[in-house]
């Protein structure tokens, strides 16, 4: 399965999660749908540029991908890995960003569209 996660961030496909989703961001971990969806939302307007450098699969459930971009003047490494439960919905996802200049944009970045969009 293709990371549904990464999709999202290209492509601004939401999509499906879990119930019970777990969230390993850079910043805190969150869990339940309700939670993770509307962070999921704005994560695209997060990055100014992104692109794949490398996907790892795992079982069908499972994939990493690695990613560079740029978050305002930083350069970016981004590693996502998810995992999906039977019906395809991610249900587990972590996200890793390097260097710590780089997380440091992307926090600041993410809580200023958070606060903006009141969520």
């Amino acid at each position: 399965m293709p990371s549904l996660v990464v999709d999202n961030l290209l492509h601004r496909n939401l999509p499906p999660l879990a119930a019970g989703v777990r969230f390993a961001s850079p910043f805190a971990d969150y869990a339940g749908a309700e939670r993770v969806a509307p962070l999921l939302a704005v994560m695209p307007d997060v990055f100014d540029e992104l692109a794949v450098v490398r996907e790892l699969r795992g079982d069908d459930d499972e994939v990493a991908v690695l990613l560079r971009g740029r978050c305002g003047d930083e350069t970016v490494d981004v590693m996502v890995d998810e995992r999906h439960d039977d019906a395809g919905a991610v249900s587990d996802m972590m996200i890793m960003v390097r260097p710590l200049s780089g997380t440091k944009a992307v926090i600041a970045r993410m809580g200023a569209l958070m606060r903006d969009t009141d969520r």
